[in-house]
């Protein structure tokens, strides 16, 4: 067995130039670690799992500059002359989450395994930072794990398996109303709640022994052509099943 821990920290600092604007800065953190096993299960097989923590602190965040209900700098308030389009958000905005990744790899079979879900929040409103108002981060990913299995035939340089992919519905879009007063949170910047879904795919690879440098692949994505939308992808519909084939050479 052998483990490896990492441990990332970085800071970045943004500012456009723009009067009245202070630095944007993002503290990064990212901490994690690899294990390595083999000869686990069976003969000269190998067992790979990564997992990973981080965390994202932004100040200063600069945010496009938008009124809410007539105000713009907040009620019985005088913007400042030459007003910007950007301004400061007060408050922090915080982004975390996790990833676990485990990979199987043998003579004959191989499978692995991900989940990954992050969180996101800011101390305020972007249309109305005033209001000091918490409000979920619109553009995070919805929770999401995949599994994939499959088998190989090295006589025949043949790789085959299936795929899945499984979506948590994404219900911290910006467009619930936390603090009840019939509006959105995040207004006209929240996205439309989405479903979750999973598709199921199939792949295959053939590399031939009379001729080494070329490659066959075939796919089914979607097998169950399944009906679903992109959370990130503005709501749009993913694609319906595809077939897939392609033959490749190398000079």
């Amino acid at each position: 067995m052998k483990c490896n821990l990492r441990l990332k920290m970085a800071e970045v600092v943004r500012l456009l130039r723009r009067r009245n604007l202070d630095k944007e800065r993002d503290l990064s953190i990212r901490i994690g670690n690899i294990l390595d096993f083999n000869n686990l299960i069976l003969e000269n097989d190998k067992i790979q799992v990564r997992s990973t923590l981080f965390r994202q602190r932004v100040t200063n965040e600069i945010f496009v500059t938008r009124g809410f209900n007539g105000s713009i700098c907040g009620p019985n308030n005088s913007c400042p002359l030459g007003q910007s389009n950007y301004r400061n958000l007060p408050g922090k905005l915080i982004v975390k989450g996790f990833e676990l990744e485990a990979y199987y790899d043998s003579k004959y079979w191989f499978s692995s395994a991900t989940y990954s879900i992050q969180k996101g929040e800011r101390d305020t409103a972007p249309q109305a930072p005033w209001m000091h108002n918490k409000t979920y981060v619109a553009t995070i990913a919805p929770r999401t794990a995949t599994l994939t299995a499959g088998f190989k035939i090295p006589e025949w340089n043949i790789r085959a398996g299936w795929n899945a992919q499984f979506v948590r519905k994404q219900d911290r879009t910006g467009h619930e109303d936390r603090n009840h007063d019939g509006l959105p949170d995040l207004g006209a910047y929240s996205l439309g709640p989405s479903s979750g879904y999973s598709l199921h795919n199939l792949f295959a690879s053939w590399q031939p022994t009379f001729l080494p440098k070329a490659e066959v692949k075939l796919s089914v994505d979607n097998l169950f052509n399944k009906d679903y939308r992109l959370y990130l992808g503005e709501n749009t519909y993913g694609m319906a099943r595809n077939f897939k084939a392609s033959f490749s050479y190398r000079f």
